[in-house]
């Protein structure tokens, strides 16, 4: 049984039937509720009465103000051809090529082909005068091309087009009117053989099919006069003609072997919507190979190839990106063509990848130079997006079939490999809407994307463009200033920033970034602008933001969060039990990244990301071991709980500014770059660190036990016996009874590094230590080797 919303849905909402039904009715564009007048064909007028608009639902309804009907399409046939609906139903259904199942009644009625007789054909095909061979002449057709294609003429003036079958026989005559400028007159409709005797008909195939080669390229279009002067200007394809949206049938494109194998290329016309034409439909259908050729996308004239040869241009036809991966069964039912749409996905830049180390793959979409990670969620809108302007029942397809994102679907889409564009030793690379920034010790320049090597991933691009800076300081440098104190240890912290934002690492050579406020005895304060400085260097690179509160380094899915496109992992707020020795590998090696439901993956340390961690409290640790891992900012007391970044500025950093604000920032941050890559990472500027890290590893007590009168640093020069020193100590500190001489000996030794000190230490009666000033006692070698390897597990660590 045919559905009404089936004819509807398949034929744009009745308006493909209608403007086959009215040539004359003027082109329409796209838009909500067009409306168009024209002449109805069922009574003589000469203004025009009819509107024609597009309803809600997307069904186009006729308004005859003449007698005050209205309807759809159907209700249209039904006036026009003085009909019933359900005669006017099945006609629509051969209008939309939607099969119409056949009654009793209907097969026992033997259905009678005419066919026109030889002498007619052969007059028409004597007319050679007609304003269309006039006119073609001019381009250089031969008439010798003409007569091939059976073009001849009436004796009206019409343009005669004979229907010729694979046979060599003629079947039908179509006669359009053309003007001498080469255009069709559309106020005079065209016509073409029909017989009223009921029973008998006149059909036509496609038209050009008595030309067909086999094992050429075929090119399929709507209308005849396209078929001929193309054929002429490109012979090297063969050309076909479906003599409009309802021309040829299934069974004509079928009865001609287009699904052989060979390609067959369905060209679009210029139209504001590129729909695709019913040919590439059927061909589908039958299995064939076939691809559409939008010759000049750009253009919205409605015009064809041969609008475009009559202008002189001779375009390349090439068959364009897949845009159709699916087809109708026998059953009228739509199916997805899994290697169409895998070809479909690639063509549109989709591709799957293998994160190092990972076993199973991902998905990115390729835009230029840029490739972004995505889940099989943007596929499914991306295909939703492109299947807008297809009838209804396409759309509804790929709505509800959501298995068609899954694996056996998406599996199809090929692997691509890529060469990620990275920082080397001497040239950092920062990425911008309008630009890509390359940064080198001696040079900032600004590039286009296409003068780089590699891809780069679309997660690192700056979304803002990148300008040449004011004579205006930047807040965030006047925030650094005031941060730092003083022009030395702001030096310091450009050179941080600049290391935190060279991507390049050396992982013999890799520090983790520790900030804390500036307080000799551990005190907390905060508000110092840590965490301003942090946000500064996500809004260059990609950073990942870990809680410090929470964060076990034991934890294997500690770095869930972190992927191949990490640039900065931040520890905000480490408390004071952060054990820095479980991130010295991830510091300086490359890791194994655990993730929840995924597939874990391995960064090789030449890409991993750098660390920095955020801390009101001491990170403890000494020895070469955690020196070679760690560089220390001192913030100043200069910002504080009682007087904020906003006090002083008056407004917020970074989500109050304009955009000369974001650019005097960014400006800052690529000069920080290069001030980094010229001079490295600033060395030992800070008063109180070496200090605050020895109390933080010692304990409070233990350096004013040190430094009291008549304590071991006091009387420097003074031989003290061991058990001397430990007595002294606990005599002061009687809850220290933990204490003993294998605690107590090691932290001597921090003191007399942290005070500058040398120490010897000697068995004359009894185990002795002696404090001196370096200029007069060279330490024994055997002290360094006895730094190493300290147990600090005891408390108070």
């Amino acid at each position: 049984m045919i559905k009404k919303e089936d004819i509807l849905n398949a034929t744009n909402g009745g308006l493909d039937i209608l403007q086959h039904l009215l040539p004359n009715l003027p082109p329409i564009k796209d838009g909500a509720k067009i409306t168009k007048h024209f002449i109805v064909p069922w009574r003589d007028e000469k203004h025009s009465s009819t509107h024609l608009f597009r309803g809600d639902d997307n069904v186009w309804i006729f308004k005859d103000f003449g007698d005050g009907a209205s309807g759809n399409v159907i209700d249209f046939i039904m006036r026009f051809k003085r009909i019933g609906f359900a005669d006017a139903v099945k006609l629509c259904a051969e209008y939309a090529n939607i099969p119409v199942p056949e009654t009793k009644k209907e097969k026992e009625l033997q259905e009678k082909v005419l066919t026109p007789d030889q002498t007619m054909v052969d007059l028409v095909k004597a007319q050679t005068q007609t304003a269309f061979h006039i006119f073609f002449r001019g381009l250089g057709i031969t008439d010798e091309h003409l007569t091939k294609w059976g073009v001849g003429g009436s004796e009206r003036g019409e343009t005669a087009f004979v229907y010729i079958k694979e046979d060599q026989s003629a079947i039908n005559i179509k006669y359009i009117t053309y003007g001498l400028d080469g255009k069709r007159k559309k106020e005079v409709k065209p016509r073409s053989l029909t017989s009223t005797v009921k029973g008998e008909v006149y059909k036509l195939c496609l038209f050009g099919e008595h030309l067909l080669e086999s094992g050429k390229t075929v090119c399929i279009v709507e209308s005849e006069k396209t078929a001929v002067i193309a054929s002429f200007f490109y012979p090297q394809y063969c050309w076909l003609a479906t003599g409009g949206v309802f021309g040829a049938k299934k069974l004509d494109y079928a009865r001609n072997g287009l699904a052989d194998g060979r390609l067959n290329l369905v060209l679009l016309d210029a139209d504001p919507i590129r729909k695709t034409p019913k040919a590439m439909e059927i061909l589908l259908s039958l299995g064939a190979t076939a691809e559409t050729a939008d010759i000049f996308p750009d253009r919205t004239d409605s015009t064809d190839i041969a609008d475009y040869i009559i202008e002189g241009l001779r375009p390349e036809i090439v068959k364009d990106k897949t845009k159709v991966f699916w087809k109708k069964n026998n059953k009228d039912q739509i199916e997805i063509m899994p290697v169409r749409f895998a070809r479909f996905l690639m063509e549109n830049d989709f591709a799957k990848y293998y994160p190092e180390g990972a076993r199973k793959s991902e998905f990115c979409k390729i835009e230029g130079k840029l490739v972004d990670t995505i889940i099989s969620e943007r596929i499914k809108d991306f295909v939703r997006t492109h299947v807008e302007n297809y009838p209804e029942e396409i759309q509804d397809y790929f709505f509800k079939t959501t298995g068609l994102y899954e694996d056996k679907f998406l599996n199809g889409i090929g692997v691509k490999t890529f060469d990620i564009q990275r920082d080397t030793k001497d040239e950092a690379f920062i990425y911008y809407r309008n630009c890509v920034v390359k940064v080198t010790k001696d040079k900032i320049e600004s590039i286009p994307y296409s003068k780089i090597g590699g891809y780069v991933w679309k997660k690192y691009v700056n979304d803002r463009d990148f300008t040449q800076k004011d004579d205006k300081i930047s807040e965030y440098e006047q925030f650094i200033t005031l941060a730092s104190g003083n022009d030395i240890k702001k030096d310091a912290f450009k050179s941080a920033i600049g290391y935190m934002l060279h991507e390049y690492k050396d992982p013999s050579k890799a520090k983790c970034v520790i900030l804390n406020d500036e307080n000799v005895d551990g005190e907390t304060k905060g508000g110092a602008g840590k965490g301003v400085f942090c946000k500064a260097l996500s809004h260059i690179r990609r950073a990942v933001q870990i809680s410090g509160k929470k964060f076990d380094p034991t934890n294997p899915f500690a770095y869930q969060r972190v992927s191949e496109t990490t640039q900065i992992v931040e520890i905000a707020d480490a408390d004071k039990k952060m054990n820095f020795d479980a991130l010295f590998n991830v510091v300086t090696d490359g890791f194994q990244v655990e993730r929840k439901n995924k597939d874990e993956i391995n960064i090789p340390p030449e890409r991993s990301p750098k660390f920095i961690i955020s801390t009101n409290h001491t990170i403890k640790g000494v020895g070469d071991a955690y020196a070679r891992r760690r560089y220390d900012l001192e913030f100043t007391g200069y910002f504080h709980k009682g007087f904020t970044i906003a006090d002083h500025f008056k407004h917020n950093l970074f989500s109050d500014w304009d955009e000369k604000e974001w650019g005097r920032f960014h400006n800052f941050m690529v000069e920080c770059l290069q001030f980094f890559l010229k001079h490295g990472l600033v060395q030992d500027v800070y008063k109180t660190l070496k200090r605050r890290n020895f109390v933080g590893n010692a304990g409070l007590a233990f350096v004013e036990w040190c430094e009291m009168e008549g304590g071991p640093v006091s009387m420097v020069g003074t031989r003290f016996p061991r058990a001397e020193l430990l007595a002294s100590f606990l005599a002061i500190n009687p809850d220290e009874k933990w204490m003993k001489w294998n605690s107590m000996g090691p932290r001597l030794i921090q003191y007399a590094e942290y005070a500058d000190l040398k120490f010897i230490d000697g068995n004359t009666g009894g185990r002795w230590w002696e404090f001196h000033y370096k200029t007069n006692v060279k330490a024994e070698s055997k002290t360094e080797s006895s730094v190493k390897g300290i147990d600090y597990s005891e408390p108070p660590f």
